[in-house]
């Protein structure tokens, strides 16, 4: 009950990260942890089954094992490790909701939680945000999601459940509600702007509504909701048509049109990006076809193999991405064919049973004898609606990787087992020693989540802190804080990186051994553990040239370049220890003339391109650009960083001019 309110809705301030990180994943680490706790007590306090038997229950715990399987000689060990453990997590509440006596209360709160992240989101489009999100997606609301993708998810997720129990609910009061929460819903899934989650809903209804016309019980239903149906579509319609006119709406209507004739155009960077993300996926599935290149991996084959697409043959594209914008692609990159197969299995077994269950909710599609409605709330039917929106959804977006929307169906997966177990104040009570042992049990599982749980945060809120003093050029201060995270979380890559990045910016002028290996070591791990961006490379190869091993230098930073060579610091450094070494001076000068061309006032550029003329010989050509460097360091500045580049450049300026070789 807690996780169906806290995922959606928790939000810290200070910590305003998206449902993909802190802190919503702390909340589903706990829950995890006090199913774990209760499935444990059973099997070895009460001697009885963890969870019961369900259709579901092999191909869910097959996808488990062959995540495990793909992390063997993963790229990216770190964030493979997070991943399994947040799969786990998912298939622990499909095993333990199962064993819930009944499903109505747990519904109630995932229904009643979507409501107020839509109203949230309502509020934002009309200017109310108590929060200071930052974020550079407005006018498109994202709620308490922190993303307009990953909200425009999980309300794909929740809307056929809620239109599922709307049917089927008789009560005028609570379909009065009901009727409420599909508004609130609707407009604020539209208000997200996200194309794949308006087709997925629209595809799931159409569905919902075709699957009772089929029997006798629905065409029942169907009938006793005609009203109020032609009613929906009509405010849906009129809903639309205000809030894409902007002669109606005054400011930031969503623009329907545009969002469509983008998804539609070839050209366009969202048709062409998807395309250049498919291609990686591909290219990963032919490289490791079985069991695929490993759970959460998908982001470090990237930067490399999306140079070798025809998307960015035709463009540029981003250079760092860490899901494909297709569930199952990503699947099929990650966990090979086999990992792919289950999932289709896992979909169509879902299916099949919500179909079955459905079909025998309302007796009169068998008999037809007299409607019982409400008798499961709708439930199989709007189980089987989210089944498709998630399934259509993810064709476009990442819905299984936004712990909320993925939670949720992962949960209402084991639902569907819920009411075949028996109500638990039927069977005898566990003695004082049982029920003393099974809290101690779940207790030690809460408390081990908790210390690591609490590492965790520690570690954001260091990374947090660390980020600030790094922009106000306090390094030794970020250093100190990047520390304490790499030491909580030593599998973070990111946290990795920037400790080796603020350790070569607080030696920048003392350098000693000892720091350079420490900085060496935390750039190697960062790469280990995954981050394959151009900004890892650059700091590895910055680090060996520091260390004086030019070579290696050269390796990485050409592994940089090649991943982003609009990147006219990593350009220039490249250059630099190239003719540092002695060698390929006209490729270094081509690359130096490049990065001068990107900034052409920059002291540090104009220097190296002096540099590597006077390297080459050509002495007459390096005074300009060293004259212009030596131009953007004026004397009066005192700064230590000033005065030593510039004593630099007066050494090379004076070899120039004396048509002296250095």
């Amino acid at each position: 009950m807690a996780t169906a309110w806290l995922l959606p809705l928790l939000v810290l301030p200070g910590m305003l990260t998206d449902a993909t990180e802190l802190p919503k994943l702390l909340a589903l680490a706990l829950s995890t942890a006090i199913l774990a706790g209760i499935a444990l007590s059973r099997l070895l306090v009460a001697r009885e089954r963890a969870f019961p038997r369900s259709p579901l229950t092999i191909p869910v715990f097959s996808l488990l094992l062959i995540s495990a399987i793909s992390l063997v000689g993963t790229r990216a060990p770190g964030s493979g490790l997070y991943a399994f453990l947040y799969m786990a997590s998912l298939v622990a509440a499909f095993a333990m909701s199962s064993s819930l006596p009944s499903r109505h209360r747990l519904v109630q709160a995932m229904l009643a939680a979507s409501g107020i992240v839509s109203l949230y989101a309502i509020g934002q489009f009309i200017g109310f945000d108590p929060f200071s999100w930052q974020s550079h997606f407005k006018p498109r609301v994202f709620s308490t999601m922190g993303n307009p993708v990953f909200l425009a998810g999980f309300l794909a997720a929740t809307f056929p459940l809620a239109f599922a129990r709307w049917l089927a609910i008789e009560s005028e009061e609570e379909k009065d509600l009901l009727t409420l929460l599909l508004a609130v819903l609707g407009i604020a899934l539209f208000l997200t702007w996200t194309r794949g989650s308006w087709f997925a809903v629209s595809v799931s209804t159409l569905l919902q509504l075709a699957v009772l016309s089929s029997s006798p019980g629905g065409r029942a239903t169907l009938g006793r909701n005609r009203t109020w149906l032609v009613a929906l579509g009509v405010v849906a319609l009129v809903s639309v048509i205000i809030l894409a006119s902007p002669r109606i709406l005054g400011k930031n209507p969503v623009p329907v049109a545009d969002r469509l004739r983008d998804a539609l155009d070839k050209k366009s960077f969202s048709v062409r990006f998807r395309m250049g993300t498919s291609e990686v996926a591909w290219r990963m599935a032919f490289a490791h076809p079985v069991t695929g290149c490993g759970l959460a991996a998908f982001g470090t084959w990237y930067p490399l193999e999306r140079l070798k697409t025809r998307a960015f043959k035709g463009g540029w594209l981003a250079s760092q991405e860490m899901f494909t914008h297709n569930d199952h692609l990503q699947f099929l990159a990650e966990l090979g064919i086999t990992g792919l197969g289950i999932w289709l299995w896992l979909l169509l077994c879902a299916l099949r049973w919500a179909w079955h269950q459905q079909r025998l909710e309302n007796p009169a599609a068998l008999d037809g004898s007299a409607p019982s409605p409400g008798r499961s709330e709708g439930f199989f039917l709007g189980v089987l609606g989210i089944v498709v929106a998630m399934a259509v959804d993810a064709t476009f977006n990442f819905p299984l990787h936004i712990a909320p929307s993925a939670w949720l169906l992962f949960t209402c997966l084991g639902l569907m087992a819920a009411e075949q177990v028996p109500d638990s104040r039927a069977g005898s009570a566990p003695g004082r020693g049982q029920e003393k042992a099974s809290w101690m049990i779940i207790a030690a599982c809460s408390a081990l989540v908790v210390y690591q749980g609490t590492r965790h945060f520690l570690a954001d809120r260091a990374m947090h802190e660390g980020e600030w003093y790094y922009i106000g050029n306090n390094h030794e201060m970020a250093d100190v804080y990047f520390g304490q995270g790499t030491l909580l979380t030593p599998y973070n890559r990111v946290l990795n990186f920037r400790r080796s990045v603020t350790i070569m910016r607080v030696g920048a002028y003392e350098w000693q051994g000892e720091s350079l290996d420490t900085a060496l070591y935390h750039a190697k791990r960062a790469i280990e553990l995954g981050l394959e961006e151009e900004n890892a490379w650059k700091q590895l190869g910055d680090v060996y040239g520091k260390k004086s091993m030019y070579d290696r230098a050269i390796s990485a930073l050409e592994t940089a370049h090649r991943i982003n060579s609009q990147r006219e610091d990593i350009t220039n450094n490249l250059a630099y220890y190239m003719a540092l070494r002695g060698r390929n001076f006209d490729q270094a000068l081509d690359l130096a003339r490049d990065a001068v061309s990107r900034a052409p006032l920059d002291p540090s550029y104009n220097d190296t391109l002096g540099y590597i003329l006077i390297k080459a010989g050509r002495y007459s050509e390096a005074i300009p650009p060293l004259r212009l460097s030596l131009k953007s360091l004026p004397a009066s500045n005192k700064s230590q960083a000033v005065q030593s580049a510039r004593a630099e450049v007066l050494e090379h300026l004076a070899a120039a001019q004396n048509r002296r070789s250095l």
